[in-house]
């Protein structure tokens, strides 16, 4: 598959050439496991997966798909809750998803443990924002590590390269 990266062009301003680097958000599900008082978003899920992704965030916003606020930033403060996403849920927050990925090149979507209607929701959302997904993972937090990698291949333009992580899918709608 090739993918022609349309954000690496140079850009004459009249003094020099600057090369855009991609904009890239990576999505993960929210976890069953929370704490009970209001928190930013990494902090009140229990979960290690997130816990991971939100360490390795330096070169990335990270969001969080949940089925009660929709897609959320990590650090956004939110209160706990009891709710499993469902496919009603789904169809409903996808143009919402929409919208808040707007301003991004690349979706990445780290899919592990969590159940088929988060992944709906967000390619129905980059279906709607015409993005590019990325999924990967697999089982509860395999592949976690790839995630840095992946994104370090998107910003450097090496598109090509991420064929080479097993459990990398595209998803091209535009």
């Amino acid at each position: 598959m090739v993918l022609k990266s349309r954000f690496r062009k140079n850009v004459d301003n009249g003094f020099r050439n600057i090369q855009l680097k991609p904009r890239i958000a990576v999505v993960t599900a929210c976890g069953r496991g929370k704490d009970s008082a209001p928190s930013p978003a990494w902090k009140l899920y229990k979960s290690s997966r997130i816990k991971m992704l939100y360490r390795n965030s330096k070169n990335y916003d990270l969001y969080i798909l949940t089925a009660k606020y929709g897609l959320i930033k990590a650090n956004e403060i939110i209160e706990p809750y009891n709710e499993i996403m469902n496919k009603e849920k789904a169809e409903k927050f996808a143009v919402e998803v929409a919208k808040k990925l707007n301003s991004y090149d690349y979706v990445v979507y780290y899919k592990c443990g969590a159940n088929q209607n988060y992944l709906e929701c967000i390619k129905k959302a980059c279906d709607i924002s015409k993005k590019t997904l990325i999924t990967c993972g697999f089982n509860m937090v395999g592949g976690i590590n790839d995630v840095p990698l992946l994104v370090d291949y998107l910003l450097n333009g090496e598109i090509e390269k991420i064929k080479q992580i097993e459990h990398a899918s595209f998803y091209n709608f535009y």
